[in-house]
């Protein structure tokens, strides 16, 4: 009975999520309730963070006839139509804080809508085939999210793909006051052809810190490919790499 109340209530959603999101999402806002009570739960549960870092919900009613997956990047196709699963992510996402993207990712859109596109293969994208590195979403940026979403339309028909997680904020907690001390210096960055600074005759990006605080929560900011700028920040880095693989799960 939930479920098909679910299904109902994301039907009656029929604003263009990608023309007309205001629109869109107030009408999810409206359908809020049709969410079963056991999902609003745990997703509260996640927002008060009472639970893990991570939440897998499961058996949610997909679209019976998805559409053919498109050969370029969604946000060049001359007509952006709904898929139908929009209003279903938005629904879950909406529990957990205000929706934001960023205008430079597929046109400002607040939906993305990722899958394999043969060009981007090799590169760390949405759209690729190699493993992503781990990472906190969009780092060292003024805002980022403290949540993202993801809802699977189609699954490896091989069983062979995966989604790693790692709770980097246990990991933090686990580490020492020296180290800690050390991951709050801007003493961190990613190694670029086009550099801000040149250290040790290597492009970096400005350095930042990996544990910072804004409007007085803590951030902590880390990506599988950070280089530290001097001997001892390496050495907190590659701990806190090493901890955060040793607890990283499918």
């Amino acid at each position: 009975m939930e479920r098909e109340a679910l299904r109902a209530g994301i039907a009656s959603v029929d604003a263009n999520p990608y023309d007309e999101f205001e629109t869109f999402l107030a009408q999810v806002r409206r359908n809020r309730g049709v969410l079963p009570a056991g999902v609003r739960a745990a997703v509260e549960a996640l927002r008060l963070r009472r639970a893990p870092g991570a939440l897998l919900l499961r058996n949610l009613p997909i679209v019976r006839d998805l559409p053919p997956t498109p050969g370029r990047s969604f946000s060049s196709l001359p007509e952006l139509t709904a898929v139908g699963t929009e209003a279903l992510l938005a629904g879950v996402v909406d529990l957990l804080g205000e929706p934001f993207s960023y205008l430079e990712w597929d046109s400002g859109h607040l939906v993305h809508n990722k899958y394999p596109i043969r060009a981007h293969r090799d590169l760390q994208f949405g759209s690729n085939a190699v493993e992503f590195l781990l990472h906190t979403e969009t780092p060292f940026r003024d805002v980022s999210p403290d949540y993202l979403a993801l809802l699977c339309l189609r699954g490896d028909p091989t069983g062979q793909a995966k989604t790693r997680v790692a709770d980097i904020t246990r990991v933090v907690d686990s580490l020492d006051e020296a180290d800690l001390a050390v991951l709050a210096q801007a003493r961190y960055a990613f190694e670029t052809d086009n550099p801000v600074v040149v250290i040790d005759g290597r492009g970096l990006t400005e350095p930042q810190p990996i544990i910072s605080f804004r409007d007085g929560t803590r951030v902590i900011e880390y990506v599988g490919d950070l280089v530290a700028i001097d001997e001892e920040s390496q050495r907190t880095l590659d701990e806190l790499s090493r901890r955060v693989l040793a607890i990283a799960t499918d």
